[in-house]
């Protein structure tokens, strides 16, 4: 990669990530929107949310029917009273999960739904992301721009150094933050419209073109 590191940061946290996504060979990975960064196979940052947290953001779901999952480093698990078509374990409580999985450390939670007055009482603590049908959060402090600062203070890269992809209006902070913020083709309109370049779709190498258009790889490279 010419001298270049190159990281996956995702909104996933660790235990949701694919094993095919991990084989690329990634520099490092920062998951759980900024809670969870690995450099060379070591973690190098990783906060949690806490069992106080856990309970009430479980509790919630138990009171209100809300289905919550709980995204760890090792495990994913859904806080449903009801069926659903999720495929991780189920909890029907805060207590009910800390007693039946006492190790499982948890980097963000997911709602399937909107934010309302309710999650945004429960969730004031956290970092919250805003999309139209569902809502995620993590522990303060943390984001995906968060995550790129702190991979590039360990790397000893200057922020005029960067550069940052994204799809999605949870990229826009990553985005603005980097020296150079890319959208790719298929992205929501509000992205392409704070990056400094729009690139092709995923589907067409967009990522791929971006890198040979802005002088990081030269057209015959192997991709």
């Amino acid at each position: 990669s010419r001298g270049n590191a190159v990281f996956l940061c995702t909104g996933r946290a660790p235990a949701h990530l694919y094993p095919a996504i991990l084989d690329i060979g990634f520099d490092g990975i920062v998951a759980g929107a900024g809670a969870h960064i690995t450099l060379g196979g070591q973690t190098i940052f990783r906060r949690f949310l806490s069992e106080q947290t856990i309970r009430q953001v479980a509790d919630v779901s138990a009171r209100t029917g809300y289905v919550c999952v709980l995204e760890g480093e090792t495990g994913m698990f859904q806080v449903s009273l009801g069926d659903t078509r999720l495929p991780w374990p189920k909890v029907e409580s805060g207590e009910d999960f800390l007693t039946r999985y006492p190790r499982e450390v948890i980097t963000k939670l997911t709602y399937f739904r909107p934010l309302d007055d309710v999650l945004g009482a429960c969730l004031s603590d956290l970092h919250v992301i805003r999309h139209p049908d569902y809502v995620e959060a993590v522990p303060a402090g943390c984001s995906k721009s968060d995550g790129m600062r702190r991979v590039l203070e360990a790397l000893g890269i200057p922020r005029e150094n960067s550069l940052a992809f994204g799809d999605s209006m949870n990229d826009i902070e990553i985005i603005r933050e980097a020296a150079i913020g890319v959208a790719m083709g298929n992205a929501h309109p509000g992205l392409k419209a704070a990056a400094d370049y729009v690139t092709a779709d995923i589907g067409d190498d967009g990522v791929w073109k971006a890198c040979v258009a802005l002088g990081l790889f030269e057209e015959g490279d192997g991709k």
